[in-house]
């Protein structure tokens, strides 16, 4: 079975999900540990989403993969390949896109490191943002987690 076929067949039907509890500050300018795992995604990878950070122009996530993904020159060779996508809501139902970003290889090559951005940023009076991270591809393998954000200046 090809890298592709065992990837896709393995994301079927599984959803991984967690609830991640944070805070932001208003300023939308700073970080928050997510420190969350998924193991076994694509019954081979295993995920963990570091900090989430903002800045004037996204959300952004940060993220650690092991083993690595193969690099891009890989992928190509085994078109078609599977890759995820983002979207998130907020619990005022403020809807955020995925606007890609970036990954290589660790110092190490033991893993993946990555970001991913989100925009708009966060309305000031969200308290939540739930992140969907699905695979493109008919499959229906996704990941999910929500942050809890607040106003750590008025606590």
């Amino acid at each position: 079975m090809s890298f592709t076929k065992s990837l896709l067949a393995s994301f079927q039907k599984s959803a991984l999900i967690c609830e991640v509890r944070s805070l932001i500050p208003s300023n939308f300018q700073s970080s928050a540990p997510i420190n969350q795992t998924f193991e076994k995604v694509l019954s081979t990878y295993k995920f963990r989403f570091i900090r989430l950070y903002t800045d004037e122009f996204a959300i952004r996530i940060e993220y650690k993969c092991t083993p690595p993904i193969p690099s891009p020159e890989e992928i190509s060779a085994m078109l078609p390949y599977a890759t995820f996508w983002g979207y998130a809501v907020d619990n005022l139902g403020n809807e955020y896109q995925s606007v890609g970003g970036a990954f290589g290889l660790s110092a190490d090559k033991e893993s993946t490191q990555g970001v991913l951005s989100f925009t708009p940023l966060p309305d000031k009076v969200a308290t939540s943002i739930k992140f969907t991270l699905e695979l493109e591809q008919d499959v229906d393998e996704r990941i999910e987690f929500s942050v809890r954000i607040c106003d750590v200046s008025s606590t």
